[in-house]
């Protein structure tokens, strides 16, 4: 779980932070931090007065790659245009519905309800619209592009005016004018790929994406076994630094009658957890084990 606020800053709304990552040509998988630098490059390249709607998409995007590489985070490796623009695909794509039920949850919310109190709501009504119950998971990209200055400027003339009214078929939300303007931006580039991209590309990006979904999950239950080992392999070494410290050492009474309850502790465990697990062989040899280390270092193990 992450905690985020409307504003970005440390948390007060809860958001399910599940994985974002997705693969390029060459399998690297994309970082929370690299997505929000593409949404920075995007907008610097598209807010440039001498750019925006005036070049070709292969011109724009490589401007965007060339910022995006200047700018990359910190032991991130440099990125190819067309991997680029796939995620920027991606990205827009799920912001531009959370921006929707965003706007639907600000409308209905009652005078009083904080930015905080919307945004979970507005988490939580994006999971249950998904077709999957996927959770939101580009809450950081949408951290940036919510304070893009075309956004960010219809929401300050919208607060001297109504709201502006978007009617759908079926349905009616009262949305600020600038998050109309955001997604109807959204929508015209989603367009626009549909059209100058043949079906089949568009299929192989979308199992691309659940491969490289479902290679992030594999990875990370692989670390999370490891980490297990880890500890379990230090809480191991932990209990055996119990049975190898020599009587001597152990100076004040103490430091004595902490060292004979922790041992007896633990063996008391080992036997319980042997028995359970039905190993009568392993918990003889397990208990003969200690009591040879024991007298090794002349430690009493009878309690």
């Amino acid at each position: 779980m992450a905690l985020v606020s409307v504003d970005g800053g440390a948390g007060v709304v809860e958001a399910e932070a599940a994985s974002t990552a997705t693969r390029n040509r060459k399998g690297m998988l994309y970082v929370a931090a690299e997505e929000t630098q593409l949404c920075r490059s995007y907008l610097h390249v598209l807010q440039d007065s001498g750019v925006e709607n005036k070049q070709k998409a292969g011109s724009f995007w490589h401007r965007v790659q060339v910022h995006y590489n200047c700018n990359r985070p910190q032991g991130c490796g440099e990125r190819p245009a067309r991997s680029l623009e796939t995620k920027w695909g991606m990205i827009k794509h799920d912001v531009a519905k959370f921006i929707e039920n965003y706007g639907a949850v600000r409308a209905e919310a009652e005078s009083g309800t904080s930015s905080e109190e919307m945004l979970q709501k507005a988490l939580e009504l994006y999971r249950s619209r998904h077709p999957s119950n996927q959770s939101f998971t580009f809450i950081h990209c949408w951290l940036v592009l919510k304070d893009a200055p075309r956004w960010k400027d219809a929401r300050e003339d919208v607060r001297k005016t109504p709201p502006v009214k978007r009617k759908n078929p079926g349905a009616s939300t009262d949305l600020d004018k600038g998050e109309v303007e955001m997604i109807d931006a959204m929508r015209e580039e989603i367009r626009d790929d549909v059209l100058k991209k043949p079906l089949p590309m568009k299929r192989k990006s979308e199992v691309e994406m659940i491969n490289a979904i479902k290679a992030q999950a594999r990875a990370t239950a692989d670390m999370a076994a490891a980490t297990r080992m880890k500890i379990a392999i230090l809480e191991e070494q932990n209990v055996m630094a119990l049975f190898t410290v020599p009587e001597e050492q152990l100076v004040s009474e103490e430091a004595r009658e902490y060292f004979k309850l922790r041992r007896g502790e633990e063996l008391r465990k080992l036997r319980a957890r042997l028995e359970v697990t039905s190993m009568a062989p392993v918990s003889t040899e397990a208990h003969e084990t200690s009591r040879n280390c024991c007298a090794r270092n002349n430690i009493t193990t009878e309690f």
